[in-house]
């Protein structure tokens, strides 16, 4: 089996919803791993859409998302 990327990673995390997304951070509560790159990966996406939803609830301009 392949591995994939931390790129392609994020490139498919990007496209789940955001339930399949909730799910994926409930199964990684077990892992102990406090440095993953899959789980930091994970966290940044679904931090990335709770800042777009908020800037766009809330009009604001300024803000840097970082990717």
């Amino acid at each position: 089996m392949e591995s994939l990327t931390l790129k392609q990673v994020r490139k498919l995390l990007f496209t789940l919803s955001d339930k399949h997304l909730e799910n994926l951070i409930i199964q990684r509560r077990d892992v102990k791993e406090e440095d993953s790159e899959f789980k930091k990966a994970l966290l940044d996406e679904m931090a990335s859409r709770v800042f777009i939803e908020v800037r766009n609830k809330y009009g604001i301009v300024k803000g840097n998302l970082k990717k």
